[in-house]
């Protein structure tokens, strides 16, 4: 058995894939801690087609060639193919324990200019079946940094001294140790969180372009209807993947109908990649105080320190008091601005669920009686220092889906009620059975049943139902007794109606002259109309004992170019565009000589021109070729075309006349103001707001605060009164809260596979496991397999050197 810990072939979905871009780790694939950053293709074919690897290879030509440390001499690791000191013995940039671990990463896209079949993906410059997701597609990075593929987001190198190729660079990672190292689980078990569990996809052998989801394989091509550019099928899912290059600035389109994020001219400023505008981001905080800056040009509105109210960014003594309704119940009203008011009277405020009484204390409601367990008497409310503040009356109603609150029989007092099942539905009692009354848990009648069951009839019969019910055959259909005779009455039930059914190619009709169901016979349809001549009778249809038993109108066969006219053949017109504009086309006459069609008049004109009016008019000019108030001088006859329009550059047309509009520009007039321009048109409206976070928009426009949740986490405040769909820890995803409130808010819950992983893992049990190798192997994308030492991955899978 190759695989240590053997997935499923080729499990592609959510391509968890991260790609070490074609280069070793630093060190041996410890068990069970492998990870996608030590996946790698170390495939190197020569002109011969056989591996150039192993270690005999190169020797004349610098470094020892390799597929794993094993093939090193001692103090040597196989990095990039090639047997190399270990960089992070000269430079480890770890801490608290971390392991360094140094890496070949890709510098470009290994799949630029790679073209893939129909249902392939190009992962890492080579095409695999299905249609999978690649965690760096389109993702372009700038200088000093490398595309991370286990984030899918460009992070900054740190480099190292190693050879790594072209293209590649050697970066140092830190990488935790794992809680599964040093543990050994079974064939067919895996290490989570140091314990080894079942794996349900171990020895499942998927087909090409499918995954194993939880011990069963699913296809990732399945996309219905196809997908449309520049969308295309990724998980059976339609998908617009965005590209970005290295070097955008804020707003450049991502080409997905969205924008990138980039730097702002304002290094102040925040790139708000949902709207592709730079922003600024209010610095204020719960401890700023009114007047504050707020790091926009604004200020801050916290409180003062002074008692007065934050009016624009300035404390300002406003002299009202509070109302009740803002000061806690039974507290006095406060004086305002430092003592220059008196207010009297004392607050009313409590929280939800109660109200202030007379004595200045919050008093509980009586809870509803649907709030309150059946049959419990509600009672008198206390407050906070034990006094009865509020005298309730009746009793609750409040019982679990399943049950109602009810008097059993014999009973009426509201406090003998109890909480009773429902009458059973007479479909779950057998026919003709009395339903059950509902008893309570001591075995005593809560609720008297009536009626019937209906259940235990098998196919084709019903329950007659009452006392008296027995399972009946149904009457059958008209379509199973022959046309014309009574459907027959089983001895429980009484059926009406007569047959229809007749042989192929005929049908259950009355004859003429007849109206009774049970006249009805089965009768051939009439020939088509068309296979008879215009005008002549189609034939009667005749039954069995030679009379008629279906009447048939008359034929509409004519001659190609003719059509059948009250019962003659007439000529279509000649199409007008073959005649003459205003000339009359010829009446057509049908074989009698009478008129049959009037044809009207042509409409030929030649080219660019058109027939209006029986005269042939050329087009207008447009109106932006010709000199403002210039007149075209149409031709008598011919419509009227619009005045010439066209005026330098900057100037609008006004009658004869170009006009040159003075408008200010939109941000130094207020949200929504649209003057005059001076040339009988309006200015665009204005944009400039006043306000913190705000922006113009909306119909009509108004100033209204725009979120922002540009680097903010999941479930952290946007700005404007609601929270962000933010970022989670690696293994969350931001989920709204259930119930959902208004606005809604958010938090981090648990990830699952949906719909599954990435190349060479499968989803098991909401967790992408990776394909892991024992130590001394390396792992084979080709074929999902683990290589030994000496053997080198191929596109066919590991082969041996030489």
């Amino acid at each position: 058995m190759r695989l240590f810990h053997s997935l499923a072939a080729f499990g592609v979905v959510t391509l968890l894939l991260t790609l070490a871009s074609g280069c070793d780790c630093a060190g041996p694939i410890r068990p069970h801690d492998a990870g996608p950053d030590d996946t790698n293709i170390d495939a190197d074919i020569n002109d011969s087609g056989r591996p150039d690897v192993g270690p005999d290879a190169g020797r004349d030509a610098g470094p020892q060639r390799c597929s794993s440390d094993l093939d090193c001499p001692a103090g040597l690791l196989c990095l990039g193919r090639l047997c190399q000191p270990d960089p992070c013995l000269a430079s480890n940039p770890c801490t608290g324990g971390d392991r360094c671990r140094a890496v070949c990463v890709a510098l470009t896209d290994p799949c630029a200019g790679v073209t893939c079949a129909t249902d392939e993906t190009c992962i890492d410059g080579t095409c695999f079946a299905g249609c999978l997701p690649v965690a760096c597609e389109g993702v372009s990075c700038p200088t000093g940094q490398f595309c991370n593929p286990s984030s899918g987001a460009c992070t900054p190198l740190t480099p190292c001294d190693a050879t790594c190729g072209t293209g590649y660079a050697c970066d140092l990672t830190c990488t935790p140790h794992s809680v599964c190292e040093g543990v050994t689980c079974a064939e067919g078990q895996f290490c989570r969180a140091g314990v080894c569990t079942p794996n349900p996809c171990f020895g499942v052998r998927c087909a090409a372009g499918q995954v194993c989801n939880n011990g069963t394989c699913v296809d990732t091509c399945g996309c219905s209807p196809a997908c449309s550019p520049p969308e295309r099928c990724i998980n059976n899912r339609c998908v617009c993947i965005t590209h970005c290059p290295a070097d955008a600035t804020c707003g450049t389109p991502d080409g997905c109908g969205g924008f990138c994020g980039g730097p702002c001219a304002n290094p102040h400023d925040v790139c708000n990649p949902d709207t592709g505008l730079c922003q600024c981001v209010p610095t204020c905080t719960a401890s700023s105080m009114c007047g504050d800056a707020d790091g926009c040009g604004g200020h801050c509105m916290g409180p003062c320190a002074s008692g007065d109210t934050c009016i624009a960014g300035v404390c300002t003594c406003t002299a009202a008091c509070l109302t009740p309704a803002m000061v806690d119940c039974g507290t006095s009203i406060p004086a305002t601005c430092m003592g220059a008011t008196t207010c009297t009277g004392t607050g009313t405020r409590c929280a939800a669920g109660s109200d202030c009484d007379a004595m200045g204390s919050c008093c509980p409601l009586c809870p509803t009686t649907a709030t309150y367990p059946c049959g419990m008497t509600i009672p008198s409310q206390v407050d906070a220092a034990g006094h009865t503040c509020r005298s309730c009356t009746g009793v609750g109603t409040a019982c679990s889906a399943t049950t109602t609150c009810v008097n059993p029989p014999g009973t009426t007092l509201p406090t003998a009620r109890e909480c009773c099942g429902l009458c059973a539905d007479p479909s779950t009692v057998p026919c003709g059975m009395r339903i059950p009354d509902v008893l309570d848990a001591m075995g005593h009648v809560c609720r008297t049943c009536t009626g019937y069951g209906t259940m235990g009839c098998g196919a084709g019969s019903t329950c007659t139902g009452g006392a008296t019910g027995t399972c009946c055959p149904t009457c059958q259909p008209a379509t199973s007794v022959a046309c014309g005779m009574t459907i027959p009455s089983p001895a429980c039930r009484t059926c009406t109606g007569v047959g229809s059914m007749c042989p192929t190619g005929t049908s259950c009709v009355n004859p003429p002259g007849t109206t009774l169901p049970t006249a009805r016979e089965c009768c051939g349809s009439c020939a088509s109309a068309s296979s008879v001549a215009c005008g002549v009778h189609v034939p009667d249809v005749l039954a069995t004992d030679g009379s008629v038993c279906r009447t048939c109108t008359t034929g509409t066969m004519c001659p190609s170019g003719s059509t059948c006219t009250g019962g003659s053949c007439c000529p279509a017109c000649p199409a007008p565009t073959s005649v003459a504009c205003g000339a009359m086309i010829p009446d057509q006459h049908d074989s009698t000589g009478a008129v049959c069609r009037t044809c009207g008049t042509g409409t030929m004109c030649a080219s660019g021109a058109s027939c209006t009016g029986g005269a042939c008019c050329p087009a207008c000019p447009s109106a932006a070729t010709l000199a403002c108030g210039t007149d075209p001088m149409e031709p008598a006859g011919c419509p009227m075309c619009p005045n010439g329009t066209m005026c330098p550059a900057g100037e609008r047309c006004r009658g004869t006349t170009c006009c040159a509009p003075t408008c200010t520009l939109p941000s130094t007039r207020t949200c929504g103001d649209a003057p005059s321009d001076g040339c009988g048109g309006t200015c665009t409206p204005g944009t400039m707001c006043t306000g913190t976070g705000q922006t113009c928009s909306g119909s009509p426009l108004h100033c209204a605060c725009t979120p922002s949740c540009v680097g903010r986490r999941c479930g952290e405040a946007d700005g404007c009164g609601g929270q962000c769909i933010g970022a989670c820890d690696p293994g969350f995803v931001c989920s709204e809260h259930m119930p959902t409130t208004t606005p809604p808010t958010y938090q981090c819950d648990p990830s699952q596979c949906v719909p599954a992983c990435g190349l060479c893992a499968s989803c098991v049990l909401g967790t992408c496991e990776p394909l892991t190798c024992a130590p001394g192997q390396t792992s084979c994308l080709f074929s999902c397999e683990c290589c030994n030492a000496g053997e080198i991955c191929t596109t066919t899978g590991c082969a041996p050197f030489g």
